[in-house]
């Protein structure tokens, strides 16, 4: 019982007090003071998403939607012969997608010359306008870009027209040729050899090919060569002879040679002058002094 009235004692000095303090501060009882510690929460690393996938367009292409190369015996009807910018192309007119842009599909000659023409055929595209292709010339697919061609089109300055096997078909009479002929076109020979002589020594370190004959230079240099034609002289069955001191040499120690033959007609022509390949690329026709002079110089026999 006296617990009791000491409890109702002090209640009835703290009820008071917090009713003054609360009459006193508007009523409202101040906010307590939390005091907490800080606490670390883990988060999970969240994996990046990833883009969805959007074909570009291309992959049809690679999927083999058209044929990646077409042989010259596979035209023919509903192709389309073009001649734009570089070259001839050819096309049945199919357009492709990849992504915003449109491309004609074409098909262009490999840039390396096919080495089964006949030689008829490659006299005839090598003094010709119009090029000779044989049945199994491979053309490689090449996308034209759609927004080049159409304004090109359009005005007229293309030669667009029906592909017509007949026309690469180029007649050519041997028979029909002269000594002239033959002589002129032997010095193209000789330079296209220089060509391919280049091509050779740019993948062998500047090296010449082997050549202690002309069988063996043959052999070295088909590869590289536009046309196996290209060795033999025109109008005979006799092929180029090559200096067999050049065989395997190194270019940079042959500078103070440059003059020197490189390749030659064994036989003179008609007329009494012979066609050569100096080692700086020059071809020319030689009188018999000239070509004796030459001769020793290139130590020849």
């Amino acid at each position: 019982m006296k617990s009791l009235l000491i409890c109702g004692f002090v209640a009835g000095l703290v009820v008071p007090a917090f009713a003054q303090y609360g009459n006193e501060s508007g009523g409202v009882l101040p906010p307590m003071a939390v005091v907490t510690s800080p606490v670390a929460i883990p988060i999970a690393p969240v994996a990046p998403m990833k883009a969805p996938y959007a074909p570009t367009g291309l992959d049809e292409i690679i999927r083999a939607k058209y044929p990646l190369a077409v042989r010259y015996d596979e035209l023919g009807v509903g192709w389309r012969e073009i001649t734009w910018d570089d070259g001839i192309y050819f096309s049945k007119g199919e357009t492709h997608r990849i992504k915003d842009r449109e491309y004609l599909i074409t098909y262009k000659f490999e840039s390396q010359f096919t080495s089964q023409l006949s030689e008829k055929e490659y006299v005839a595209a090598a003094t010709g306008n119009v090029r000779a292709y044989a049945p199994d010339d491979r053309f490689v697919i090449t996308l034209l870009d759609m927004e080049s061609l159409i304004p090109y089109f359009t005005s007229g300055n293309t030669n667009l027209h029906s592909f017509d096997l007949a026309r690469r078909r180029v007649v050519f009479d041997a028979a029909k040729t002269t000594d002239a002929f033959n002589q002129s076109l032997s010095l193209i020979y000789l330079r296209k050899i220089y060509d391919a002589v280049q091509s050779y020594s740019a993948s062998y370190l500047q090296t010449l090919p082997p050549m202690p004959t002309a069988f063996a230079a043959r052999q070295a240099l088909l590869p590289f060569a536009e046309n196996a034609g290209i060795f033999t002289i025109p109008g005979t069955n006799q092929p180029f002879k090559a200096n067999p001191l050049f065989s395997g040499r190194k270019r940079a120690h042959l500078y103070k040679r440059s003059r020197a033959v490189l390749f030659y007609e064994g036989n003179a022509a008609s007329d009494g002058s012979r066609g050569v390949l100096l080692l700086n690329g020059i071809t020319r026709r030689l009188d018999a002094k000239a070509w004796r002079e030459l001769k020793s110089i290139s130590g020849l026999d």
